[in-house]
Parts: structure tokens; sequence; C-alpha cells
């Protein structure tokens, strides 16, 4: 590949090389590593494969010239993050969620005491369970299938549809079709 000034690069690879070179600067030293959300400008691909590169090349930096696993240079590693690609790849154990409560304190709780397992757990299981999404859509297209499920005719609905990807919530949308066609058929009789 042909060299490339740092300027030409994206905020992606930019943050990706920095993380990196934070851990090979420190592959000799016992260490504390801090990153606060060092997948923020990571597109999902790159998300989903973050925390395997990140624990090869520090799992790497572990061996010694004997090809032996050195104890003494594993690091630890304290990392934030929003991301459901990243917490999928975590033990529950590992996972620490912060949510304020009334009073407006921030209790600190694990997966594990909310009884969820994060690790292999789907992105949108993640997003329902650990952040509270009810939704796995935005709300821009949940308003336009909210506003579809009251409508009262199943043409007006199934047109509509159309302009809908896959997901669970145009599933709503098949599920109002069926009620109004059996609706119908009731009224025939």
């Amino acid at each position: 590949p042909e060299p490339r000034l740092m300027r030409e690069i994206s905020d992606g690879e930019h943050q990706f090389l920095h993380t990196m070179g934070i851990c090979l600067m420190l592959k000799n030293r016992r260490s504390l590593l801090l990153l606060d959300e060092p997948e923020t400008h990571f597109n999902p691909s790159w998300r989903a494969k973050f925390i395997k590169i990140l624990n090869d090349s520090i799992n790497a930096g572990s061996i010694d010239e004997n090809k032996n696993l050195n104890i003494h240079l594993l690091k630890d590693i304290l990392l934030t993050s929003h991301s459901p690609f990243i917490i999928s790849d975590c033990m529950p154990y590992n996972v620490i969620l912060f949510k304020r409560g009334d009073d407006g304190k921030v209790i600190p709780k694990t997966a594990r005491e909310l009884e969820f397992n994060t690790y292999g757990a789907s992105v949108d299981l993640i997003l329902q369970e650990i952040f509270g999404m009810a939704h796995s859509i935005s709300e821009h297209a949940l308003e336009e299938i909210r506003i579809l499920l009251r409508k009262r005719t199943v043409e007006l609905i199934i047109e509509g549809s159309k302009r809908f990807g896959e997901s669970y919530e145009k599933g709503f949308l098949f599920e109002r079709i069926e009620e109004l066609k059996a609706n119908k058929k009731k009224k025939a009789k």
C-alpha cells in the first residue's frame, strides 16, 4: 500500500491506530489500559471486530520470547462503551451498568446481577435489556408504522408497508392486516 498522511485517513482509522498504538507501546509493561469509547468512529463491522482485535493484540504482547504466556505482562482494561457489539463480547460479570436512581444517585450493577448474559447476546437483545430500548428501529420509522397501524383498510396498510425494510416492528403491520381481514369476514357473516 502507498504511504498516507494522517490527515488522509478517516476518524475511525485514526482512532483504531491510536488505540492499537497504545497497546503496542505498553506491550512489555504491566499496565492498566483506560479506553473511553474507543470505537466511537468505527463502522458497525469494525465495532463487531474490535474486542477480538484488541484481545489478540494484548495477548500477543504478553507472549515472551519462548512463546510462553507471561501473566506479568497481561493488561487490565477498563473500557466504556455504548456499543451493543462491544457489550456482546464481554462476560456479564465484566459489564457494569450505571443507572441513575430516583434519588439522582448513580447505582452501578453488573449484568450478572441483573441476570442478563451479555456474552454472545444479540445486538437487539442488548439494546432492549441494557439500554432499555423497546424497539430496534429508529423513532422516525417507528412513528410511521404506528400511523399505518391506525389505518382501517388493508390496502392502505399493505401499500404503506412496502416502504419499510424487514424488522420485528414491520410484523405489527402484517398482524394488523390479518386482524382487519378477520373483522371483515365476521361482518360478512
